[in-house]
């Protein structure tokens, strides 16, 4: 893109960068120059938040302008593709956060260019860079990049007096000035990211810590309850493995329903359950035995997912159902059978076990074991729900009423 215009009749906007090579440079003093450089470097090492808007205040100073602020390109910002305005310092200070279209600014034509800019009455260039009550005489712009090659907006500054007009010198010393800048921002956000996954680490190491935590209480809890209910130490031993292993198969499929929310695909309550129902029931399966899932024919449109700690209890619930039909129930038998559904009921969800095919019921035991006050306090303790036991002739029937709320969870 070329814009080889010369210079413009007054108050005509026009681009003018050709002029940058043809004035005569204004006198420097390099010492202060160099000074004003070291000292960059010295406050991007030491104070790297508030660096830009010193680079911002240095430029202006030693362009002897009378505004300057940096532009950074915002491509997906909510007013479309844009420039945001920051840092600003003199007469424009008063519209920090202000944006121009990228395709009707001099920041866009800077970065189009890849290198100074300089413009003539801009706001007559480009109207939508005009600010009530200021009369921009020039404007010189020079463009930034992150690591020499991303393009990440201009550094700008701005000339309110038509006896003040930029030079070569001046584009130079925007540019190294630029240059900075791009050292800085990449700085800033990198500082920002390591920051940003230094937190999330620090969240996950004690979430970490709380699951094992809990898990490592259940164990024990699980641990002296039957130490108190076993016959024997084989027997103890066999009631802690299989409850253990529960768990175990509860927080594997934990992960998995994590990991496909993470990618955007939350499951849905039907398909939790019914992955949780397959790998509870799989030893219990086979042989003419079995335990199936009947779902609704028609899934509520409002349901839920099951949050982590539900998921866990509920395994450990059919768990806990499915070993007392294999020592007692329908699974002890070749043919018995237990069939699971599930019913969504305002804010509660109704979950029903029911059992057929296996020895006659005479009558509901006399005594209860620990599995039956586990399953009792997870459900109104985690679930916030209640449990109802009836035992007809045909076999066990449960119903667990649980909130949806503490489903979630």
């Amino acid at each position: 893109m070329s814009h080889g215009l010369s210079s413009p009749s007054s108050g005509v906007g026009a681009v003018i960068t050709q002029e940058l090579g043809l004035r005569p440079r204004r006198r420097s003093d390099p010492r202060k120059e160099t000074s004003a450089l070291q000292d960059l470097a010295r406050q991007m090492l030491e104070r790297p938040d508030a660096f830009l808007p010193y680079l911002v205040a240095v430029a202006m100073e030693v362009s002897e302008a009378h505004s300057a602020g940096i532009s950074l390109h915002e491509p997906d910002a909510p007013e479309g593709d844009v420039f945001r305005w920051h840092f600003l310092k003199g007469a424009c200070a008063p519209f920090i956060g202000r944006t121009t279209p990228r395709g009707a600014s001099p920041c866009g034509l800077c970065l189009d260019e890849g290198g100074p800019v300089l413009i003539a009455y801009p706001e007559q260039f480009y109207s939508s860079y005009a600010m009530p009550d200021i009369v921009s005489y020039e404007a010189l712009l020079v463009p930034i990049y992150k690591g020499g090659k991303e393009p990440l907006g201009a550094l700008w500054v701005i000339s309110h007096d038509e006896r003040r007009r930029f030079d070569g010198g001046d584009a130079q010393v925007l540019t190294e000035l630029a240059s900075f800048a791009g050292i800085a921002i990449k700085m800033i956000r990198d500082a920002h990211a390591l920051k940003e996954a230094l937190a999330m680490q620090e969240i996950l190491t004690r979430e970490m810590r709380h699951r094992i935590s809990n898990i490592l209480t259940v164990a024990g809890g699980l641990v002296s309850a039957s130490a108190r209910t076993a016959g024997s130490p084989q027997e103890m031993a066999a009631s802690v493995r299989g409850r253990l292993e529960a768990l175990g198969r509860a927080q594997a499929l934990v992960h998995r329903v994590e990991r496909h929310a993470d990618d955007g695909a939350p499951a849905s309550f039907a398909s939790q359950l019914r992955a949780l129902v397959k790998v509870i029931a799989a030893p219990y399966c086979g042989d003419g035995r079995g335990v199936v899932l009947e779902e609704p024919e028609e899934e509520p449109s409002d349901t839920f997912s099951i949050g982590q700690g539900a998921l866990t209890a509920l395994g450990l619930i059919l768990h806990e159902l499915a070993t007392n039909a294999a020592k007692y129930g329908a699974l002890s038998a070749a043919t018995g059978q237990v069939t699971v559904m599930w019913r969504r009921e305002g804010e509660s969800c109704v979950l029903t076990w029911r059992e057929s095919g296996g020895p006659p019921v005479a009558a509901a035991p006399t005594e209860t074991g620990f599995g039956s006050s586990l399953i009792r306090r997870t459900v109104t303790g985690q679930l916030g729900g209640s449990i109802a036991l009836d035992w007809p002739p045909e076999g066990l029937r449960v119903d667990i009423r649980m909130a949806a709320k503490a489903l979630s969870r």
